[in-house]
């Protein structure tokens, strides 16, 4: 469809999921990968902090908003043009907070959330990855 194609991850493991994309054979369909991991080494300098009340491993809708920024950043694209799928509400709160528009999938972890997804309000909530490209078209 021509887009580019950014995978952002609140989990740890950027070279781990690079290898699970070569294995089933999508990796060529993402221009950039960016987890967890990333956010640690960048914003603490490759240096984990040892106190507790500042452990960078909870996932947030913060650490996932810098993902998406930076993963746009490298994409070369305005949130304001981005669509951002996502199967936790912190994905949802995190592309609405930054502009994009927001995707909820109920595959993954978004089966879970089917109640947030719709307090929070994405641009659309959708069963499965497979019914990307008729949403994508008209959002």
């Amino acid at each position: 469809m021509g887009f580019q194609m950014a995978l952002t991850s609140g989990w740890l493991g950027t070279r781990a999921t690079k290898g699970v994309l070569v294995k089933h054979g999508i990796n060529d369909y993402f221009k950039t990968v960016l987890t967890l991991d990333d956010y640690i080494f960048r914003k603490f300098n490759e240096k984990i902090p040892v106190r507790p009340a500042h452990a960078p491993f909870r996932r947030s809708a913060k650490k996932k908003a810098w993902l998406i920024t930076e993963s746009l950043k490298e994409l070369g694209v305005k949130p304001s043009d981005a669509i951002f799928v996502g199967d936790s509400p912190e994905d949802m709160l995190a592309g609405k907070k930054l502009g994009t528009k927001t995707v909820a999938v109920l595959t993954g972890w978004g089966g879970r959330y089917k109640r947030r997804f719709k307090e929070i309000k994405p641009d659309k909530i959708i069963a499965s990855t497979a019914n990307l490209p008729e949403v994508v078209g008209r959002l």
